[in-house]
Formats: structure tokens, sequence, C-alpha cells
């Protein structure tokens, strides 16, 4: 299957031989085809008299997309008029051995074995970088490689690197660690910041506070003497309603500025903070924990041709 290519001169997969073994259009129809098709839920739109063990079967989709997997009862059979390239019997025997097959094989994906999976992409052709491992007498071993050229051929893409899983991981995660030192320390110096203009911002609120006292006292006085200090009070009651405007438009501006620099403190609660030991939860954190923290900084790895890493940092 390795050497074969397919009509869009694409190489096979194992899910395209898949795909292919359990395409139903291929099989011929029998009594005992009907009776497994009913018992595996498919809606058959003909009845057991047509199946005449002369035809083939044809398939349709009840959803428009065929690219995307669909469950049996989503599926309509019947009976076509084209020849049968395997028989009835060969095709049954075939599926329940895939069933069983996946019955029997509970091996975890191989993307659940790197906390790096769905970040690395290849830059030449733009196709994720896979996972292989491989089992040597001193014991096994896993590189990445380039899925678009594995899948589509080395006309389509250059990039024949396989890297040491281990080694790119070490050095992505050193990568992490002085990405996160870097954040840590512009947070901290973000909280200086903020502690310095939140004082002064707490400063301007007890002025405003303190003007409108002074106005609502100078209020109260108005009417009690003459008209000249009526007046007087009136002016400086204006005086006083102008200053405390413009400090409201100062605090208001200033919570705007905390307002903006808030999303970059919140990068991510469970990373932020001196307290937060990373390089210590990196060395003893599971995959999970690794997959977790990696997708809080990286958006994205590009690995070149020539082994240059580039990362895309989320922060």
């Amino acid at each position: 299957v390795d050497c074969v290519s397919s009509s869009k001169n694409k190489i096979f997969t194992s899910n395209a031989v898949l795909r292919i073994l359990r395409n139903l259009t291929y099989c011929g129809n029998s009594p005992e085809l009907y009776e497994y098709l009913v018992s595996r839920g498919y809606e058959i739109l003909c009845g057991i008299d047509s199946f005449d063990d002369c035809h083939a079967m044809c398939c349709y989709f009840k959803s428009h997309d065929t690219n995307k997997p669909s469950p049996v009862q989503n599926r309509l059979v019947t009976v076509g008029r084209h020849d049968p390239i395997v028989s009835a019997s060969q095709w049954i025997a075939v599926q329940r051995q895939i069933d069983a097959t996946k019955e029997t094989d509970h091996r975890p994906k191989q993307s659940s074995r790197t906390f790096l999976a769905g970040l690395l992409t290849c830059a030449e052709c733009g196709h994720s970088f896979g996972l292989k491992f491989t089992k040597k007498t001193s014991g096994e071993y896993a590189y990445y490689y380039c899925r678009g050229r594995a899948e589509r051929g080395a006309c389509t893409c250059h990039n024949d690197l396989w890297l040491s899983a281990a080694e790119l991981e070490q050095c992505l995660e050193i990568r992490i660690l002085a990405r996160a030192k870097t954040v840590l320390v512009c947070g901290k110096c973000m909280k200086e910041t903020s502690a310095i203009e939140n004082t002064y911002s707490a400063q301007l609120r007890r002025e405003c506070v303190d003007c409108r006292s002074r106005i609502k006292n100078l209020l109260e006085n108005i009417g009690k003497g003459n008209c000249i200090i009526d007046r007087h009070l009136t002016d400086y009651i204006t005086e006083l309603d102008a200053k405390c405007r413009s400090l409201q438009t100062e605090i208001k501006r200033l919570a705007a500025a905390e307002a903006d620099k808030n999303p970059t403190e919140q990068y991510s609660p469970s990373l932020a903070g001196d307290s937060y030991a990373l390089p210590c939860l990196m060395q003893s954190a599971d995959i999970n924990d690794k997959r977790r923290i990696a997708r809080a900084f990286i958006k994205q790895v590009s690995i070149s041709r020539s082994g240059d890493i580039t990362v895309d940092w989320l922060i």
C-alpha cells in the first residue's frame, strides 16, 4: 500500500485503507448480507427479495458532508446495478475482523503521548507534524515528521526531517521556561506600576468626594445671607463643580487604562504569580499538565527543512 498512490496521486494511509474495507459499494448482495445490515442498524430501501446474489450495493448518506464520519443510522442502503468485486460473505468476514480488532486494541493514541500535539507545523507545506514510535533493542524511540510529506509524497514537501521527540520537547520546555520567566518579571513590573496608579487614583477619588461634600455644605448655606454672599457662594460652587467634573474625567481615564492592562495580567490565572513554581512543575508534571502549560504559552511552532524552530507565542 505504501508504494501505491491514489487516483489523486496521494499516498494511501491506514485510514484510507480502512475506508475502502468498510465501503459497501464493492460488496455483492445476499440474504445473509441483508440480515447483517439489519442487525447493524442500516436503513435498507428495498426488501430482502431484491437481494439476488447478482449485483453490488449502493450506499447513500442522509447528510451532504460525506467526508465526515457518519453512523450507520444515517446511511441509506439499496441494491445497485453494478457488478460486485467481493462476495457478501467475504465483506461480512472483514467487517467482523475489523470490529474484533477495535475491541481488543486499547492502545492510546500517539498524540496522547506528547504535550506538543497540535502545536507543530511544517514551515515548508503548512501541514502538521506527526509522531512515530520505533522499537529497538535499546528501547523505544519517538520521532516527529511532516505529515504532508508522508501522506502526499516528497514532491509536495521537501521537509524530510525526522526530529528526536525527546530533544525537541526538551528544547521547547527550555523556551517555555524562559518565556514564563519573562512574563512573570513583566507581570511584577506591571503590578508595581499599577499600585502607583491605584494610589494616584485613590487620591483623585478622595479629592472628588471632598469637592462634593463642600458643594453640599455651600448649597445648604445659600439663602441664609444677603444676595452678595449668595453670589459668591454660587461662584464658588460652580468652580468646585468644574473641578469635580475634571477629577471624574481623570478617574475614568485611569480606570480605562487599567482595564486595558487586565487582559495582559490575566494570561492564565493558574500560571501567573511569583509563587508559581513553573520549572518544578515542568519536571514533575505528567503529559496533561505539560500540555496545559504549553497551550497557555504557545500558539504554534513552525519547523523548517533546515531544522530552524520558530515559536509563535500567545503571551
